[in-house]
């Protein structure tokens, strides 16, 4: 996170689904609604998408990844624990983060929650 621009000095990222902004991709095209959410540059060699989804009292210690996380709230409330802190996001929510910091949903409602889940995976010294 080092030279990223950042809120509070945390170290992840959270937009929410009403901090989207409308963008215009294709000048001709009819129908189409593209929503802007995110983006950062980050020097990275392996890339992997996931479809993610954590069941009402699903249980798991935290873990650590060689990657920066970006997750996208497709259903459902998750409870995101990045070290010690609780990110309560919902339906449209966002959250970029370097998964080298122990992390863990929780899914603390009575319905399953999913999310799409891209791994930005970092260089090799």
């Amino acid at each position: 996170f080092d030279g990223m621009e950042r809120e509070n000095n945390n170290n992840y990222i959270v937009t929410r689904h009403d901090a989207y902004t409308e963008i215009e991709k294709e000048v001709e095209a009819e129908g189409f609604l593209y929503k802007f959410i995110f983006n950062r540059s980050l020097k990275s060699i392996g890339f992997e998408a996931v479809l993610l989804e954590v069941m009402p009292n699903s249980k798991r210690d935290k873990i650590t990844t060689d990657a920066y996380e970006f997750k996208y709230i497709l259903n459902g409330e998750i409870s995101y624990i990045i070290a010690d802190e609780e990110i309560k996001l919902a339906e449209g929510d966002s959250l970029f983060f370097d998964g080298r910091i122990p992390h863990v949903p929780i899914n603390k409602g009575s319905k399953t929650a999913k999310m799409l889940v891209l791994y930005f995976f970092n260089e090799t010294p």
